[in-house]
């Protein structure tokens, strides 16, 4: 090592890490910013006030599993043979959609 290539852990680059670390992180991401503004662009008064309350209560940040099992069922019982591909983050999540799916019976 030479003083040249060192990293200064006292330094400029220490301020850089910790102010990075402890600025706020933006919690949405590209898609829940487009749903949010498309939601917040539409009307929805042909919808029953149900599908409304739906819309209206949408988190980005939570999952709907039951969401995704109706889906995957709709489109099991509609469509034609295929696959489909879920992509979920984290190991906990796929597994818990996977237990909840393995309880339907079709």
């Amino acid at each position: 090592m030479t003083s040249f290539n060192q990293i200064d852990d006292y330094g400029q680059e220490k301020l850089w890490k910790t102010q990075k670390q402890l600025a706020p992180r933006k919690r949405k991401n590209q898609i829940a910013a487009l749903v949010e503004d498309a939601l917040s662009k539409s009307s929805f008064e042909k919808y029953s006030s149900k599908a409304r309350e739906s819309l209206a209560s949408w988190a980005p940040d939570c999952i709907g599993f039951n969401l995704i099992e109706a889906v995957l069922c709709h489109i099991c019982r509609k469509e034609r043979p295929g696959a489909v591909l879920v992509f979920m983050t984290g190991w906990e999540n796929i597994s818990s959609l996977r237990d909840q799916l393995k309880a339907i019976l079709f």
